[in-house]
């Protein structure tokens, strides 16, 4: 064992860098506070959220193997269902 180094040190770590877990800063002392989510960040996360359920919902209405044969649905009709079943207000194109 050498003087001035810590026994457990890994050979991958640099003197003075703090490993980083999460956007934390840990061992070495050394302490980084993250910023308290505000409302836009909730807002921007939210919407993003929903968007996706919309999008993928959209998608999966538009695959061919959701319509009868012979039938297609429209990519207005498929985002116009998906989004009318997230909201709750069941207003559904006919799409069979």
């Amino acid at each position: 064992m050498t003087i001035g180094k810590p026994p457990h040190s890994s050979p991958l770590r640099r003197p003075g860098r703090a490993i980083r877990v999460f956007g934390s800063a840990i061992g070495d002392g050394v302490t980084s506070r993250r910023k308290a989510p505000n409302a836009r960040d909730n807002t921007i996360r939210f919407l993003t959220a929903v968007g996706f359920v919309h999008g993928a919902g959209a998608l999966l209405l538009w695959l061919p193997w959701t319509d009868n044969p012979g039938k297609a649905t429209s990519p207005v009709d498929a985002i116009f269902t998906a989004v009318a079943a997230f909201t709750g207000t069941f207003a559904v194109v006919d799409t069979a």
